[in-house]
């Protein structure tokens, strides 16, 4: 047994220290003699005042440290996890609020960084163990303990397929390193981090995945869990991830019909929504018009982060077409209320890599 000044000294803590602990009942002595006062702690103890400096460093307030240390090794880990997340979501409003200071001084405060600065500059690390695909089968609550498929809970995922390409490099609005998957989230100017761990269970290969994209984009209070299956080890190239891709190599067809300066005016997500007299998407909208010119060369201007930027497109008769992301978009023109209007699909990343065409953009004419 030790005494309280030999204890601290071995701990390097002082006996200030220790004496409050032993008051609030955090840490206490295994024996105080009645006649001194003395604290006497075994050696044992050692070990459990090193964790409580561990867990003070994780801002763990002491009432939590106290209740902690009565927990059972489980519970423990339930009370990891949920710091985890508390921290992930400090980490989260940082992120947001650098964004709005971005926004504020046009980022010129020292060390702030856009979007595209912190992904260049987050330092990658192999895991082998994750290259090739996945496949979404379920959530679970960050509690339970994985037993097989059926006990999931199947919802609409964001990703259905995962692709870990090599050298972590981006598929769509994610990339990786080991660890962690990292989603992008240019709205907000920022990369949501979600852990992943790998288990095997009956010789398939699973992956848990703390999913915290929902939590900072929605607000939703409760963390999910997402299970995915390894579907296959395969080195994939970006292109490969692409399903939804459509061919180009389409000859130019004339059409006078589309010449000319067209305004957007709403996006529905089927053709039969639009209403010139109501607006169905309330939102601010990505694309804000198009301009389309004689030899099939058409343009869009876009929003992106609070500017505008000029997307070089081409057309043949009823189609838009995107070389570089593989993209055929139908369009057509018709007339109502003696106003030209042009419907057309949009295909973006949901298209590229899940095969859904998530809307059509409803354009007016302007000027022939």
């Amino acid at each position: 047994m030790l005494k309280i000044g030999e204890f601290a000294k071995v701990c390097g803590a002082s006996v200030q220290t220790l004496r409050y602990y032993d008051q609030i009942g955090v840490f206490c002595a295994d024996y105080i003699d009645p006649d001194s006062g003395y604290r006497y702690y075994s050696q044992d103890k050692i070990k459990t005042f090193q964790l409580i400096e561990q867990l003070k460093q994780l801002d763990f307030s002491l009432d939590e440290i106290k209740q902690f240390l009565a927990c059972s090794p489980t519970e423990q880990c339930r009370i990891y996890r949920n710091k985890k997340q508390a921290i992930l979501e400090g980490i989260h409003q940082k992120h947001h609020q650098v964004g709005q200071i971005d926004e504020f001084c046009g980022n010129t405060q020292p060390g702030v960084l856009p979007l595209t600065q912190q992904i260049l500059q987050m330092p990658f690390e192999h895991d082998p163990r994750v290259i090739g695909k996945w496949m979404y089968c379920g959530d679970m609550k960050p509690e339970q303990a994985f037993d097989n498929e059926d006990t999931l809970i199947r919802e609409d995922a964001l990703l259905e397929h995962i692709y870990f390409l090599p050298g972590g490099s981006h598929v769509w609005m994610y990339f990786w390193s080991k660890g962690f998957l990292y989603y992008m989230m240019p709205y907000f100017n920022v990369i949501v981090p979600n852990a992943y761990r790998i288990f095997t269970v009956k010789e398939t290969t699973y992956m848990e995945i703390d999913w915290m994209v929902d939590i900072f984009a929605k607000g939703e209070q409760e963390r999910k869990v997402l299970i995915y299956k390894q579907v296959d080890t395969k080195e994939y190239t970006e292109r490969e991830t692409r399903i939804g891709r459509d061919n180009v190599d389409i000859p130019y067809v004339a059409d006078q019909r589309v010449l000319g300066d067209w305004e957007t005016v709403d996006l529905v997500h089927t053709p039969d929504q639009f209403d010139s007299q109501r607006k169905y998407w309330e939102s601010e909208l990505m694309i804000v018009d198009m301009q389309f010119y004689p030899r099939g060369i058409c343009q869009q201007t876009r929003r992106l982060n609070g500017g505008m930027y000029q997307k070089g497109l081409r057309y043949s008769a009823g189609l838009v077409l995107d070389v570089a992301m593989e993209f055929a978009q139908h369009y057509r023109i018709f007339t109502e209320r003696g106003q030209d209007y042009l419907i057309m699909e949009h295909k973006s990343g949901d298209y590229s890599y899940g095969g859904v065409i998530n809307g059509y953009y409803v354009f007016r004419r302007k000027t022939k």
